[in-house]
């Protein structure tokens, strides 16, 4: 029995001389540097998120607007399309809008030379009172059958020599804004 009890009481000598271990709660939340921190980068985050939005805006505005105005100078394509290059009344004479002529009357290409219309027209000239803040500015200029690249700014061939051809630019303008441009060559049928 001596034995058991020295192991009882050694055990019990080993355990009073551990340390002990200090039961302190553990700490919890964070410190007011710690919350800074977290502010700092939430506010960060956030600014640079809405500079992306408004990055983002800017971009569907101005695709927004070309889609519109690249239709509208489709729209002019489209009204030139059944035309002749040449007035059928007075043939080769008389370049651009014939006296007494508007816009619903035009009967050939060149009748739409110079010509700008604000509020757009449609392909059946109609006005397209919605979308009166874009301008449709049409030019129309001879161009060398052989060389349908030259006389691009309309001075190297006046507008009195017949060639055969022809070459419709349609500008849009969203406000001041040029919005988009669409370029053409037409030929005698």
């Amino acid at each position: 029995m001596v034995g058991c009890w020295q192991s009882a009481v050694g055990a019990n000598a080993l355990r009073r001389r551990l340390p002990t271990v200090d039961r302190r709660p553990a700490r919890r939340g964070f410190s007011l540097v710690e919350a800074a921190f977290a502010v700092a980068i939430v506010g960060v985050a956030f600014v640079a998120i809405m500079q992306l939005w408004a990055t983002c805006t800017q971009s569907n505005r101005v695709a927004s607007n070309t889609t519109a105005a690249i239709m509208l100078a489709s729209q002019i394509q489209d009204a030139t399309r059944p035309l002749p290059l040449s007035d059928p009344a007075s043939g080769h004479a008389t370049f651009g809008e014939e006296i007494g002529e508007t816009t619903s009357s035009y009967d050939d290409v060149d009748d739409f030379n110079a010509k700008t219309f604000s509020p757009p027209i449609d392909s059946n000239r109609s006005a397209i009172s919605d979308l009166d803040g874009y301008t449709q500015s049409v030019r129309v200029v001879p161009v060398n059958t052989l060389d349908l690249d030259g006389n691009l700014d309309g001075t190297a061939i006046p507008t009195s020599t017949y060639t055969g051809a022809v070459r419709v630019t349609v500008t849009v303008f969203h406000g001041q804004t040029e919005a988009a441009s669409l370029s053409w060559i037409r030929v005698e049928r």
